[in-house]
């Protein structure tokens, strides 16, 4: 996905968690998953994770040292994700006007670090 330089809107949804075996798999998929710099909106539904997108959470390391990610990003909307624990990256997105969080009981931090 991160070469796909026009795409401007994602969105990603697994299916039912009853009929899912393994989390940990969720987590390579997302990784591997990465959009590109032009995204302007992101949604992603139903992951298991244990945690979320390394791309999101480099993200937040570049910024500081300031050059980061997803400048154009300005949508992002999570929902079911009954096993992350941590966001990282998300209050170092610039352009961010949007964040619906939905239905994460695990959250217990929100960083941009």
């Amino acid at each position: 996905m991160k070469q796909k330089e026009n795409l401007h809107e994602l969105e990603l949804s697994w299916g039912p968690l009853h009929d899912r075996e393994n989390p940990e798999h969720e987590v390579v998929v997302l990784d591997g998953l990465e959009p590109s710099l032009g995204i302007k909106r992101l949604e992603i539904n139903t992951y298991a994770g244990g945690r979320f997108a390394s791309w999101m959470q480099k993200q937040a390391s570049e910024l500081v040292q300031g050059h980061g990610k997803f400048p154009f990003l300005t949508k992002m909307s999570l929902d079911d994700f009954p096993n992350l624990k941590r966001l990282d990256g998300f209050v170092q997105l610039p352009c961010l006007e949007e964040l619906d969080l939905v239905d994460m009981p695990a959250v217990e931090s929100i960083s941009g670090l």
